[in-house]
């Protein structure tokens, strides 16, 4: 039977998922939930999420800047979602970037680094905390905004153009 494989190290678990990082053009990087199957000799079965053609990362092959960088993709796969028990309001966290695209619920950002976190520049799908927020914004425009974490989601709060 024909199956789709791909190195096993490139297979991130987070615990709750299983993840791998998508090499996209222009030297960005997406992770993508994966179903894997069975693993033999280093290579893993990939079932869903994964379609022939795509380029994976290599653990070998991918750096990530510094610690806290780690810290924060390892956070937004949902490796260290635990959902806070105190009642205060989620931290705001500011960006500038470009809009990719929009859906009914999600905006994909193209954005610079976010300090608070530690990240470095990527681009990565943000859920809306109000869908009308993005009505006179289009795919292409500079943006500033404001997100929070939401278990292990990350939801634009404010969104405005940049100058």
């Amino acid at each position: 039977e024909r199956a789709l494989l791909i190195p096993t190290e490139a297979v991130i678990q987070t615990g709750k998922r299983t993840v791998v990082i998508l090499a996209e053009e222009n030297g960005k990087f997406r992770p993508v939930e994966v179903q894997a199957g069975i693993e033999s000799g280093g290579q893993t079965e990939i079932r869903a999420g994964l379609r022939a053609g795509q380029r994976v990362v290599v653990s070998s092959q991918f750096l990530i800047d510094s610690e806290a960088s780690l810290q924060g993709v390892l956070a937004r796969l949902g490796a260290n979602a635990s959902a806070s028990a105190s009642a205060a309001p989620p931290a705001l966290h500011q960006a500038t970037g470009k809009i990719e695209s929009i859906s009914a619920d999600e905006i994909m950002i193209s954005h610079g680094p976010v300090a608070s976190l530690g990240w470095g520049e990527m681009t990565m799908p943000f859920k809306l905390a109000h869908p009308k927020m993005v009505g006179k914004f289009k795919a292409g425009d500079a943006i500033k905004f404001e997100f929070a974490q939401q278990n292990d989601q990350y939801v634009v709060q404010k969104l405005e153009r940049a100058p």
